[in-house]
């Protein structure tokens, strides 16, 4: 039997939340759907935005996914499809690093399904551990480069003021109110928060 692990991290490559708990047989909207991760995203316990760069996940306001790529797309939305995509190289990236460590994960694990899960926890537990402490656990070619990978965005307060707006959309239909979060989101990275070199990376 397979398992998945749900998780959530942070910049610094880090597991901030994960649910090992599931059959792996289910898809990822269901697996979402029944976490208690998804509980406190939907009372909006977090008070923070989060991305998934699929189409898996439905895009709430405070879930962001990227634009339908069926379709032709404007330069703002080309340019938050791409901005999104980096965010997500952070959550590969920390499974890679994860799998790189534990060899276990490299192949089927030959034992019962609760020791699994038990595997997946003291790993996560350690590669936290290991990520906080050690300055060689991760080394070169284990994560994704990019000439500017480091992005400052302006300041805390410029950020935070944009994520304020987004919580006063108003709107008795949740995809549209979600979408209108998106689109500001995509006209701050087309302005205010843009950087220099991604309009050269989307063509």
């Amino acid at each position: 039997m397979n398992t998945v692990l749900l998780a959530l991290v942070d910049a610094s490559y880090r597991f901030i939340y994960i649910d090992v708990e599931t059959n792996g047989r289910m898809n990822d909207a269901s697996i979402l759907s029944k976490s208690l991760f998804n509980e406190k995203l939907i009372t909006n316990a977090f008070n923070f935005l989060l991305n998934r760069s699929d189409d898996v996940f439905p895009l709430r306001t405070n879930l962001l996914k990227p634009y339908s790529r069926i379709g032709t797309l404007s330069q703002k939305q080309k340019i938050f499809n791409y901005r999104l995509s980096r965010v997500r190289r952070i959550v590969e990236n920390v499974f890679g690093i994860l799998v790189s460590r534990f060899r276990i994960f490299e192949r089927p694990i030959s034992v019962s399904l609760d020791k699994i899960n038990a595997i997946v926890r003291a790993s996560c537990a350690l590669h936290n551990w290991l990520r906080t402490t050690s300055t060689a656990y991760i080394s070169a070619g284990m994560i994704d480069t990019e000439t500017w990978m480091r992005v400052r965005l302006r300041s805390d307060q410029q950020v935070q003021g944009l994520v304020d707006v987004t919580k006063n959309i108003a709107s008795n239909n949740h995809y549209r109110n979600a979408a209108a979060v998106r689109d500001k989101f995509a006209e701050y990275f087309s302005g205010n928060g843009s950087v220099s070199w991604q309009n050269t990376m989307i063509h």
